[in-house]
């Protein structure tokens, strides 16, 4: 692996010594895939493209939970061996205000063993050690949890007390040292209220990282937008009617596009039918997504008829068609953030964005979200 872009920073660094960092202002999550070490050619990430000055907070995905109920790696070759989380934390020498977490669970690590993990004080202790100890010792100075989701998915109804219990008695032993505990949650309604005590779990958390996209999941019979603005506005206003602290609400946004194949190619507005999710991206090789970087090539190739809306765009081709968001839209998301005094922004993620800049700067969603926040802090606040 190519560390040159670490040492060259480091080198920045130490330049720099003796400087106090100002560490305050708006969130920036960055997730950051891990298997997309794994992708071929361009698609090609490994941590030497991440660029640390760009976030406040860099999360980790995933690692998961063992048979003995303890936090553990999905992938010790890359992890620990081809030192993964060696060279991800040694970021917070470039950019000493940096926040290292490491992500638990996600979708495909399922919810029922983690509905089992949190039914009992005992267990619940034993994660809780596990998980201290883990991200100590590799260095993060938090863990985020997406359990995906409690009472959910092979969870059982009390789950969503016993998820209360999981962070407050997380919280009480993680803050002897000072680390963070954050959750990344969903937007639906009827999930949330099933999985969370909001007002509960407000007292123990720092951040909830509001996945705000897949308003039209791959699964939808009928084409719609990825992250429309009008539908996060009511996700973010029904948290808020909860007693939750807006400080601690962190906007997400999509660095990809959601894709369809559609029923009838003449019939390619919002709410048409649809047969599935689209082909895979050549790169990203997930049916129904294509990254941003495969979304441009697909723009570029200028086959596509696009539409632009205030909520997002679309566009088809034949019976392709694909939802996505424009700069324009990642701006105006931003700013609804920063003018409701949410905590700030986040992207999933940054391993899909343009990364290497063969469609123009590099890390442009990622630079668009940074520049936003620093602009509207200089006029609002400074």
């Amino acid at each position: 692996m190519n560390w040159l872009l670490i040492v060259l920073g480091l080198i920045l660094v130490n330049s720099c010594v003796g400087e106090e960092p100002k560490c305050d202002g708006p969130v920036i999550a960055c997730y950051y895939a891990s298997w997309s070490y794994y992708r071929t050619e361009v698609g090609h990430y490994n941590i030497s493209h991440i660029d640390p000055n760009l976030c406040t907070h860099l999360i980790y995905t995933f690692s998961g939970l063992n048979v003995d109920g303890k936090i553990d790696s999905l992938d010790p070759n890359y992890d620990v061996t081809k030192g993964g989380y060696q060279y991800f934390n040694s970021l917070k020498q470039i950019n000493p205000c940096l926040k290292t977490l490491l992500a638990i669970g996600g979708w495909n690590d399922g919810s029922r063993k983690y509905s089992v993990m949190a039914s009992s004080e005992d267990s619940r202790k034993v994660f809780i050690e596990s998980a201290l100890r883990y991200i100590v010792t590799y260095n993060f100075d938090g863990l985020d949890i997406d359990w995906e989701y409690p009472a959910n998915r092979g969870g059982i109804a009390e789950d969503k007390e016993n998820f209360s219990l999981l962070v407050k008695e997380m919280k009480e032993r993680f803050s002897k040292w000072n680390l963070l505990l954050t959750i990344a949650a969903p937007i639906s309604q009827y999930i949330l209220e099933k999985a969370y005590d909001i007002a509960a779990i407000n007292k123990y958390i720092d951040y909830v990282f509001l996945m705000a996209y897949d308003y039209t999941p791959t699964d939808s019979n009928v084409t719609g937008l990825i992250a429309p603005l009008d539908e996060i506005k009511k996700t973010v206003e029904f948290w808020l009617s909860k007693q939750f602290d807006k400080k601690k609400l962190v906007l997400g946004m999509p660095s990809y596009a959601r894709t369809f194949v559609l029923d009838n190619e003449d019939d390619h507005d919002l709410g048409a039918l649809t047969e599935g999710p689209g082909l895979a991206g050549p790169y990203t090789k997930e049916a129904g997504f294509l990254s941003y970087y495969e979304l441009q090539i697909n723009l570029a190739s200028q086959l596509y008829e696009e539409n632009v809306t205030d909520n997002g765009a679309y566009g088809y081709y034949s019976t392709e068609w694909m939802s996505y968001d424009t700069l324009d839209h990642y701006i105006a998301k931003t700013k609804y953030a920063l003018d409701m005094n949410l905590g700030g922004v986040m992207l999933w993620s940054i391993d899909t964005d343009d990364f290497t800049g063969f469609f123009g700067p590099k890390n442009i969603i990622l630079t668009t979200l940074y520049n936003t926040t620093q602009d509207y802090v200089n006029r609002h606040i400074n």
